[in-house]
């Protein structure tokens, strides 16, 4: 598996000055809890636990937010480096959207995957499809997946 970038801090002015974006592992259940705080996550029990630590681990690409330590978003995927790029999850915790965190973390996972070259795709809930539009992301209908049963 290629490895990503050398970590490079990124602080865009929209994430505030209180909140750092960073290229970094997370630890597993920092993020699990972030997820049941964003609503992405039912429960912080152990089969989410096992799941989330082995999702961390074979993503190439994780980018953090962080206040004074705390995780307060995180965006992960994979890519080639080259080409394309996937987006599996990006959360910010409820208290902290509406403050450009989720952009800033959007434009870090990109430049960490590859830059402005790189294709950027993922699968969207329709009730961010909206935040996802005013990033710059388009539909693309000629997608296709097969869902897990």
């Amino acid at each position: 598996m290629p490895s990503s970038p050398p970590p490079a801090d990124v602080a865009p002015a929209e994430a505030g000055p209180s909140v750092t974006i960073a290229d970094e592992r997370p630890d597993p259940a920092e993020v699990l809890d972030l997820f049941v705080a964003a609503g992405y996550a039912t429960a912080s029990d152990d089969a989410s636990l096992r799941l989330l630590t082995t999702a961390l681990a074979h993503s190439n690409v994780i980018v953090t937010a962080r206040s004074e330590g705390r995780l307060v978003g995180v965006a992960r995927g994979w890519s080639d480096f080259a080409a394309i790029a996937y987006l599996a999850d990006i959360a910010v915790h409820g208290q902290w959207r509406h403050r450009g965190i989720g952009r800033a973390l959007v434009e870090a996972f990109k430049e960490t995957a590859g830059g402005e070259e790189i294709e950027l795709l993922l699968l969207s809930r329709p009730e961010a499809d909206g935040f996802y539009r005013r990033l710059g992301l388009e539909p693309a209908p000629e997608a296709l997946q097969i869902r897990s049963r």
